[in-house]
């Protein structure tokens, strides 16, 4: 036996809605699908152009926390990466962009 739900909503169905929410006193009818109907979602074919969509790869799944003591030690300030004859590249971190400033 396969269970599921439709629900359809109108303002049109208002006069065939016979039951009311208790809580917002929202009107619906509840009423089973007739085996007719559900013989035939059964039996149809698949259409492809209806499918649930990929898997989003940007909803990230790791939510360890990692302490900013650790990952914010201070390096000897500034650290040449680069030199060259005019100029160098330079890496340091910036401590205050952790830290929000009040207006």
């Amino acid at each position: 036996m396969i269970i599921f739900r439709v629900f359809l909503a109108s303002k049109e169905f208002i006069s065939i809605a016979t039951e009311k929410e208790k809580w917002f006193g929202t009107q619906y009818k509840q009423e089973y699908l007739p085996e007719e109907l559900i013989k035939k979602c059964e039996t149809c074919d698949i259409i492809p152009e209806i499918h649930l969509p990929t898997p989003n790869e940007f909803i990230p799944t790791d939510f360890h926390l990692f302490s900013k003591e650790k990952t914010l030690s201070r390096p000897q300030l500034p650290t040449k990466i680069k030199v060259y004859q005019k100029s160098s590249i330079d890496f340091y971190i910036k401590m205050s962009f952790f830290f929000f400033k009040g207006k």
